[in-house]
């Protein structure tokens, strides 16, 4: 399991296609963060898809980034040299 799939697997967006779709497409655009979506999907279809996803009345900004907050919020303290280590 990515660590994508482990943070955003979670997603209750009403659909389960719409979760499994949430996490392609969170994975395909943090695999090229600079790229722009039809690049970072790498094809018209899943370009369509993401477009579709995004344009979605069940999907929010705030639901997705509730799920990041909510993963990353379970870091500790503790945790500071796996996050160093992240950044760098």
């Amino acid at each position: 399991m990515t660590e994508t799939a482990a943070e955003l697997g979670g997603a209750n967006l009403g659909d389960a296609r719409l979760n499994r779709r949430l996490v392609r497409v969170a994975e395909r655009l943090g695999a090229q963060p600079g790229a722009s979506i039809p690049a970072a999907c790498g094809g018209w279809a899943e370009t369509q898809a993401t477009y579709r996803l995004l344009a979605h009345e069940a999907v929010t900004w705030e639901q997705v980034l509730t799920l990041h907050w909510d993963c990353r919020s379970k870091f500790s303290v503790h945790d500071k040299k796996f996050n160093l280590l992240k950044l760098w």
